[in-house]
């Protein structure tokens, strides 16, 4: 039996992680004393919320892994889960590393929900029509949405748009519990720490920098690029009135709630750069080394969820361009985080914490 010991080098990630998320908690708080409004009553109300998403979420992968042992005819597989559990239990730091994201990321993800939502009380939407020249530019003269409309515009695959592009924020919940309880331990230190810092550096630092309100909202913030994307909003809320899509009554609402003050769980208005955009690039990056049908799955979705976002007009082609090349820097720069504090090695394993990972179900993920 191991010793319930060791396992030091989880440490510096972590502190990291609770060092990101103080630092949304505060700038949540400042921000909310500012605009005169009870910022952590909004963020505990988000966290709340969020949290009460877990279970949820826990059981989806319940699900899934059984679902992928039977078809997989995996031997045993309530004994290699039992194993797992062994092998994350074998030290505070490895016990610590598994659950701290479950239970800081939604303070994270709370405070940054408050700090956007705060975000047009402190800087106004002036960004959108330079970010709607700039797509006419990359794209000859027409706007992105107008090709994704001439190539998919019929109302059945812009049902499927909406309902994938939909699905972004449950999967959210989902991969915090996966990367968590079983990515290898670099994978997952990795992960958490660019996950941690987009948000911050992509949606409040960005944000606030780039303030726009997207293609959807420009005729109501006034802009003058507003005739451009009139066809667009027509045509989306044509085939609404045939049949529900998701995102033109969500727009709606995030237009009434941010018209009337009023703050509420996935409120808040901001396209430059794109989240959605961002951690779906960032779910591709982690599973570079990962089987080919994860890697094809990975990609897939980015792929839809960039032209989605084009597509029900979200957002501009060059928002979900900038998430991307933005959330590469802030992949290169949690590497770099890992090798300055000398803890890469130790986390990809050599030796006993080789042998320590091998306690896990890896057949359950395999391909």
């Amino acid at each position: 039996m191991r010793a319930w010991s060791g396992g030091r080098e989880e440490y510096p990630w972590l502190m990291a992680l609770i060092g990101m998320t103080i630092v949304s908690v505060v700038a949540a708080g400042i921000a909310g004393a500012i605009a005169g409004i009870p910022a952590h009553s909004v963020s505990r109300q988000n966290v709340m919320t969020i949290m009460a998403m877990t279970p949820i979420s826990l059981f989806v992968v319940v699900i899934v892994l059984t679902t992928r042992a039977a078809m997989l005819q995996i031997p045993n597989p309530i004994g290699k889960a039992l194993a797992f559990v062994r092998g994350h239990a074998r030290s505070p730091a490895a016990v610590a590393a598994c659950l701290l994201p479950i239970l800081v990321l939604p303070w994270l993800m709370g405070s940054f929900g408050t700090l956007k939502m705060l975000m047009p009380r402190v800087v106004d939407f002036t960004w959108d029509d330079q970010f709607a020249a700039i797509d006419r530019i990359l794209f000859l003269g027409r706007h992105p949405w107008e090709i994704s409309h001439f190539l998919m515009g019929n109302a059945v695959v812009t049902r499927i748009v909406d309902f994938i592009y939909s699905m972004w924020v449950a999967l959210l919940f989902f991969a915090v519990l996966v990367y968590a309880l079983f990515a290898p331990r670099y994978d997952r230190a990795r992960f958490f720490l660019a996950f941690g810092a987009s948000w911050l550096l992509i949606g409040v630092v960005g944000a606030y920098v780039f303030a726009s309100a997207g293609p959807c909202f420009t005729a109501q913030i006034g802009a003058s690029s507003a005739p451009e994307f009139a066809s667009l909003m027509e045509r989306l809320r044509t085939i609404d009135s045939q049949s529900l899509v998701g995102a033109v009554r969500w727009q709606d609402k995030l237009w009434t709630h941010h018209s009337t003050g009023h703050y509420a769980l996935g409120m808040g208005i901001s396209a430059m750069p794109s989240m959605h955009n961002a951690i779906t690039w960032l779910y591709a990056l982690t599973l570079k080394r990962a089987p080919l049908p994860y890697r094809v799955a990975a990609w897939a979705f980015v792929a839809v969820i960039f032209l989605g976002s084009i597509h029900l007009g979200w957002h501009y082609a060059v928002d979900g361009l900038v998430a991307f090349a933005m959330m590469s820097g802030i992949w290169w720069g949690a590497g770099a985080f890992l090798e300055k504090t000398a803890t890469a090695d130790a986390l990809r394993g050599s030796g006993a914490t080789a042998a320590a990972d091998t306690d896990s179900p890896r057949g359950l993920l395999a391909a």
